[in-house]
């Protein structure tokens, strides 16, 4: 299924990425893991400015859109370098 998948994903409109050489930012993504997890458990989420009784953290709708549009490409830029191949089922990860 692997193969399958990372077959699928080199063809079409992912395949730039990997042709290009895409870097991958280890740091970039965990800061943005931990941004979008404080943003999701925030209590203030989804009402307008003003009406939030905790003002400690607020993130946006489009705060949270760029976490996870950032999570998803620096994901995508790890799995096609090939940096996860050694991290599998078979190792006890």
């Amino acid at each position: 299924m692997h193969k399958a998948m990372t077959a699928q994903l080199t063809h079409g409109s992912m395949a730039h990425l990997k042709q290009r050489g895409q870097k991958i930012n280890i740091r970039l993504l965990k800061s943005a893991v931990e941004r979008l997890c404080i943003a999701l458990t925030q209590k203030s989420a989804g009402q307008r400015d003003g009406d939030s009784a905790d003002k400690t953290v607020n993130f946006s709708s489009p705060e949270i859109d760029l976490c996870q549009y950032t999570i998803l490409c620096e994901a995508v830029a790890l799995v096609l370098s090939g940096k996860l191949d050694g991290l599998d089922d078979n190792n006890g990860i």
